[in-house]
């Protein structure tokens, strides 16, 4: 019967000293993980324009209009030359407006005139 006993005794030994080590030596390890999701960048959009014409007296007038929208606000920029039969400018316009998101308005404009025979 004492072999019996120390037997048990040496099994319960060994089956408890696993969970017994496991209770002393435990660590808790937490993960966590975090996603972050970034919303696809907003790209201007952009639109150009171009007329080409000519009148009667063989005076060339050429236009070209730019929009532009996106985040900042929008903007529309437009040039026109005039061109005589000569081949020389006559005169050159640039307008551009400029609206902020809030709505404030900017405008701007410059015009370059030649003289014929200069």
């Amino acid at each position: 019967m004492t072999k019996y006993w120390c037997a048990t005794v040496a099994l319960m030994a060994v089956i408890a000293s696993p969970a017994l080590a496991q209770t002393l030596n435990s660590s808790t390890t937490t993960a966590t993980q975090t996603t972050t999701t970034t919303p696809a960048p907003v790209v201007d959009a952009r639109t150009t324009k171009t007329e080409k014409s000519v009148n009667a007296d063989g005076v060339e007038t050429n236009k070209r209009q730019v929009v532009t929208t996106g985040p900042a606000g929008a903007t529309s920029a437009t040039s026109t030359q005039k061109i005589g039969p000569d081949g020389q400018p006559l005169i050159t316009t640039h307008h551009e407006e400029t609206v902020s998101p809030s709505g404030d308005r900017t405008t701007s404009s410059q015009t370059t005139t030649t003289s014929p025979g200069r």
